[in-house]
């Protein structure tokens, strides 16, 4: 397991792990819900924003994203080519622009929030699964395992 948490003290370490899951949840469905046009790729602009104004410093908030967009370079080569064999090249540009912000954007909880406080956050949120035989702990820890190992 690997830890991508680069303490900060900005505006997004600070917040809460469960408000924050749920924002940056909600942004990644905008993104993903975006029209496949030019003028959707645009749309890689949301990640260099929210990692420079995330508090890290720019220096250091634009260093994360780089090392998120290096470990992504192989999704952007298979998404993009193989929009571009089957779509052509503007659904393609916009479509892999699309997932690439996404998971830069999901890719902010890990960079601003220690393992341990999404762990307790994904707990309490999956809590009330327990009425249907779902061991909430269990999950949680499933699902940090998996955003952690993962990147």
């Amino acid at each position: 397991m690997l830890s991508l948490y680069v303490p900060a003290t900005g505006w997004l370490h600070r917040m809460p792990a469960g408000p924050k899951l749920a924002m940056l949840a909600l942004v990644a469905m905008a993104v993903a819900a975006l029209p496949s046009t030019w003028v959707t790729a645009m749309v890689l602009l949301l990640p260099l924003v929210l990692y420079a104004g995330s508090g890290m410093g720019v220096g250091r908030g634009l260093r994360a994203l780089a090392e998120s967009l290096s470990g992504l370079r192989w999704v952007i080569v298979v998404t993009a080519a193989g929009q571009l064999i089957f779509l052509g090249l503007e659904p393609a540009v916009a479509n892999t622009g699309r997932v690439v912000a996404a998971l830069l954007v999901v890719n902010l909880v890990p960079v601003s929030t220690p393992v341990p406080a999404l762990l307790d956050a994904l707990e309490r949120g999956l809590a009330p699964l327990a009425r249907c035989g779902v061991d909430p702990g269990r999950a949680a820890l499933l699902l940090t395992l998996t955003i952690t190992t993962i990147p």
